[in-house]
């Protein structure tokens, strides 16, 4: 005689998370996006843009301003990381009277 399967019974489960990673990771490439942009003024105006110690002042808050466009835009579109919806199904099945190990099964 076989095994007999009493009960088959699914339950499921849902998980709910915010994405953070991704969220980050677009703020990042959003501001490294943007500076590297800004930078180009490096190459338009040398003589205000150099590498003396105002011009890198000057040269850090162009980056600076550059980068904070982009990332208030993209604060704009997605203040908060999406939430991601997670389903689990569970089963619980329940065997009754299981059969005998078959030869093979056995081991010496």
């Amino acid at each position: 005689m076989g095994a007999v399967n009493d009960s088959l019974e699914s339950h499921y489960e849902e998980e709910e998370t915010m994405n953070w990673r991704v969220w980050v990771y677009s703020l990042v490439s959003a501001a490294i996006g943007g500076a590297a942009n800004s930078l180009g003024g490096v190459l338009v105006a040398p003589s205000v843009f150099n590498f003396s110690h105002d011009g890198m002042l000057k040269i850090g808050q162009l980056a600076a301003f550059g980068a904070g466009v982009p990332v208030l835009a993209l604060l704009k579109q997605t203040p908060l990381p999406v939430i991601q919806t997670t389903t689990h199904t569970l089963t619980e099945t329940t065997t009754v009277n299981p059969a005998p190990p078959t030869p093979t099964e056995i081991k010496p």
